[in-house]
Formats: C-alpha cells, sequence, structure tokens
C-alpha cells in the first residue's frame, strides 16, 4: 500500500528542511500543534516565509506536517536502534526493560520530538488523511516489541511465553500509557516515576504469560 511506501522510506532532507522541521516541533511542544502557523515558524526557524513554503508546499514534496512525521519517525526508530545496539554490543540484554529506558531517553532527551510523536498518534488524528500512517507506524512499534519477546525466549533471559503476539499488543499499551503520562507530568521526578512503574508493570504482564503460570 502506498502509505506503507512512505512509511517504510527515508525522507531526504536538506539542512535547511531540518532546520525548518526543528523550529517547528519545538513550537509544536511550546505553544500547541494547532497554534501553529506558517508565520510562526518561519520566525522561529529565522528564514522568510517564503522558504517555509519553498520546501514545503506539497506540491514537489511533502507538507509540513507530513514532513514533519516522517521526520521525527525516522529520527526516533534511529535513535531506539542505536540505543538498543549499543546494549547489545555490551552484552547488557535485559528484555522489555531496556526498551522501556531507552524510550524514557528518548523523551528526556527529544521533548519536542517525542511529544509530538504521542500527540499524533495517540492523543488524536491531526488529520484523517494520516490515520493508515499512523496505524502501520503503531503495527511496527508492536512488531519491535514481539521481537523483543523472541530474543528474551532465545537467550533464556525470558522463559517460554505462551500467546506472545496478544502480550505484546498489553505491553505496548502498558508503556504508550506509561510514556504519555510522563511526557506531561511537570514533576522533576516524572519520568523516573512513570519508567519504574512502567518497568514493573510490564514485568508482571510477562509473568503473566509464562506456561508455567497459564497452565493448571
Amino acid at each position: 500500500m502506498h502509505y506503507e511506501k512512505i512509511a517504510l522510506e527515508q525522507i531526504q532532507l536538506s539542512q535547511k528542511q531540518i532546520q525548518i522541521l526543528e523550529a517547528y516541533l519545538k513550537l509544536c511542544e511550546r505553544l500547541g500543534v494547532e497554534q501553529i502557523t506558517m508565520h510562526k515558524v518561519a520566525k522561529a526557524a529565522k528564514v522568510s516565509l517564503g522558504i517555509v513554503h519553498y520546501h514545503f508546499n506539497g506540491k514537489n514534496g511533502p507538507t509540513l506536517l507530513e514532513a514533519a512525521i516522517r521526520y521525527v519517525d525516522q529520527e526516533s526508530i534511529r535513535f531506539i536502534n542505536y540505543e538498543l545496539e549499543k546494549v547489545s554490543l555490551n552484552n547488557n540484554f535485559s528484555g522489555i526493560d531496556d526498551y522501556i529506558k531507552i524510550l524514557f531517553q528518548w523523551i528526556k532527551t527529544k521533548s519536542h520530538h517525542s511529544k509530538f510523536y504521542l500527540y499524533h498518534y495517540y492523543h488524536t488524528a491531526i488529520h484523517r488523511s494520516h490515520d493508515d500512517l499512523a496505524n502501520f507506524y503503531i503495527m511496527l512499534v508492536i512488531k519491535r516489541i514481539t521481537s523483543l519477546l523472541y530474543v528474551g525466549i532465545g537467550c533464556d533471559f525470558y522463559p517460554k511465553l505462551e500467546q506472545v503476539d496478544e502480550l505484546a499488543q498489553d505491553l505496548h499499551a502498558q508503556i504508550t500509557g506509561s510514556l504519555i503520562l510522563a511526557a506531561y507530568d511537570p514533576r522533576k521526578d516524572a519520568l523516573a516515576f512513570y519508567r519504574s512503574n512502567a518497568i514493573r508493570a510490564c514485568d508482571r504482564l510477562i509473568k503473566s504469560h509464562t506456561v508455567s503460570s497459564r497452565t493448571v
């Protein structure tokens, strides 16, 4: 399908386009997505309004919103893959716990990216035409969780698990809920609090799907 091709293709961006997108994302975090205008983006990016329209006119390439969605997705995948690879190279695999810690690190270091991502995919559909793309990305996230579970089983970090696909969806819901709460909680200790809660809740979910716990 068309949206799958878009999701899997890397978006090629110039430094000027990245500069504009970064300004847009920071404005979204500060003012809210609905309050953004091209004039505000141009001012924040320190470029002319014509430059913004030239790069994101939607005729010869994506609109500003479409480019932001793909850019944030691409950067989040790059960040998570890099951090997971570091864990793998250090032989410190801790299953889903690693994934949760990395996601909370992403929220901390890339708050304007993560809040836009969470808003677009989980708070609301910014535009109905993006629903299929959003659902596809969510499916990719669940597949990543499923893969981590099987890696954990394969290296004996986890015992044999039943209904792994169902478990992955439950873990996704738990992790996502914790990320949303953490991202918008202004308390200084919010990230640590929700990260710990997410790890404990996910550990309980995984234990509930072990073969021994589900057989009589």
